[in-house]
């Protein structure tokens, strides 16, 4: 598995599973769990300041299980996944339930249409 963070983002590439969840599945988990045999890349969004209006904090070292995913979709290109997070504390109720509503994925770029 490869990584690079930049700015509050981090690209993962990791191994190919033959499933392909859909996005929305993964909305709700924490990172730890819903990044587990996700095939192809990886892209992880800090959507903290978006959100609950904190400057970033995620930056690849965390512990994956400290972070809900609010937002996710397919990459443009198909091949792999972009999560949007926010730490687990800051997951309110109302946070998940417009994350469920998918409210959080028009702050990720670069998603297929």
């Amino acid at each position: 598995m490869a990584a690079v963070a930049v700015g509050g983002i981090l690209a993962l590439t990791v191994g190919c599973a033959p499933q392909q969840p859909a996005p929305s599945s993964l909305v709700g988990k924490t990172l730890e769990d819903s990044q587990d045999g996700l095939p192809g890349s990886l892209v992880i969004v800090d959507l903290t300041p978006n959100v609950v209006h904190q400057p970033p904090a995620y930056n690849g070292g965390e512990d994956p299980s400290r972070w809900s995913v609010i937002a996710a979709c397919r990459s443009s290109d198909d091949q792999g996944y972009i999560l949007g997070v926010v730490p687990r504390g800051d997951a309110t109720s109302q946070v998940n339930i417009d994350a469920k509503k998918g409210v959080y994925t028009s702050l990720l770029i670069g998603c297929k249409k």
